[in-house]
């Protein structure tokens, strides 16, 4: 297989894995839908070869934004459960300060009477 069926290839298995259910589609699936698209037999070990090492190649390129995102949804996650933490001690720290600051206020009116 020359240079430019091998491009024409890549660019069909990108467009069909680009709008795939990453969860669903196999490699066959892939390798006949690129076959199909592009009027090229990829069903022999080396048409085989070349849709995974693509698919390969497609995966680790989108895996890397993928986990980029899912880090940054922890990431924000992770901050919102920290600020609201936060309002909460907040909160709890001024109804205790403001107990004691009752509690010293009645002492000291119960010790003036």
């Amino acid at each position: 297989m020359d240079l430019e069926q091998q491009e024409i290839v890549r660019l069909a298995v990108e467009d069909i894995l680009a709008g795939a259910d990453m969860e669903n589609i196999t490699e066959k699936q892939v390798r006949k839908l690129a076959a199909d698209k592009t009027g090229l037999d990829l069903s022999h070990p080396v048409g085989r070869k070349l849709v995974l090492s693509m698919i390969s190649a497609f995966l680790d390129g989108n895996g890397d934004k993928a986990e980029e995102e899912v880090e940054s949804e922890e990431d924000d996650e992770e901050q919102t459960k920290k600020q609201k933490k936060k309002k909460k001690t907040t909160k709890a720290r001024k109804v205790i300060e403001a107990h004691v600051c009752f509690d010293v206020r009645f002492f000291c009116f119960a010790m003036m009477a």
